[in-house]
């Protein structure tokens, strides 16, 4: 009887059967999120080209001289001579983006609309997740501003619609010199792709996604005044990508 009794409270006590027993605590830190990350194809974008702005004059890298922006396209004149970034066009529709391919039928570009400041902040707190964590520097407070929330400056916040499936948003954030370009679900709540871009120090404005060159595929743009980036939207049942198909700098 002692026998028994001895070794059942053995047993009891012993750790690996103990439902009582304090279990570690878990990392606080949430994991980031799995997402999918842009594939890049720049000879698929070989054809086109960018526009880069140095105060009232447009200058043109590559591609044709039918321009487009989100005030719409125009046939620039091209300049005779070349600068650091390119040829000057005269003509060049306001805040125009990209030189489209020669020889196309041109989509639309259309402004981007305001966002409502709870929208931008989640889209903010998305882009947070998916940049390098803040350095030493960088302060971890949020800002009352929406577009700034912890170290984070949020450029634009897109939204836009898809046949037969629920409309998505193309965010582009920046912190510590990385930037970030993400398509995100309708509330901001989940990242869907991303394009990191390290060595990026401007914030990136969005020019909304449309079938800029009639090709029946829709395309996205991001620029600033120093770099322009193209993208073609991979758009399947239920799933959405970025392809990087253009990468234009001026220094």
């Amino acid at each position: 009887m002692w026998i028994w009794i001895l070794t059942a409270l053995g047993c009891a006590s012993s750790p690996s059967n103990d439902a009582t027993a304090p279990k570690p605590e878990a990392d606080a830190t949430p994991a980031a999120p799995t997402v999918a990350e842009a594939k890049v194809d720049l000879a698929a974008g070989s054809a086109w080209g960018a526009v880069f702005w140095q105060g009232e004059k447009a200058l043109r890298k590559g591609g044709s001289d039918l321009l487009l922006g989100p005030k719409g396209t125009a046939t620039a004149v091209p300049g005779s001579a070349t600068e650091t970034c390119g040829v000057p066009e005269t003509g060049a529709p306001e805040h125009a983006v990209l030189a489209l391919p020669a020889g196309v039928t041109p989509g639309k570009a259309e402004e981007a609309p305001a966002n409502p400041a709870g929208l931008v902040e989640r889209a903010a707190w998305r882009l947070d997740e998916l940049l390098p964590p803040r350095d030493a520097y960088t302060p971890a407070a949020s800002s009352p501003d929406p577009a700034l929330q912890r170290g984070v400056r949020v450029a634009s916040v897109v939204k836009t619609r898809r046949r037969g499936a629920p409309p998505v948003l193309v965010a582009s954030g920046t912190r510590d010199c990385t930037s970030v370009v993400a398509i995100l679900n309708a509330d901001a709540a989940k990242a869907l792709a991303v394009d990191r871009l390290p060595k990026s120090c401007d914030p990136l404005a969005v020019l909304p996604p449309a079938d800029y060159n009639g090709d029946g595929v829709r395309e996205t743009a991001v620029y600033s005044a120093t770099r322009v980036l193209l993208y073609r939207l991979e758009e399947g049942h239920g799933s959405i990508g970025l392809v990087r198909i253009g990468d234009w700098s001026c220094p």
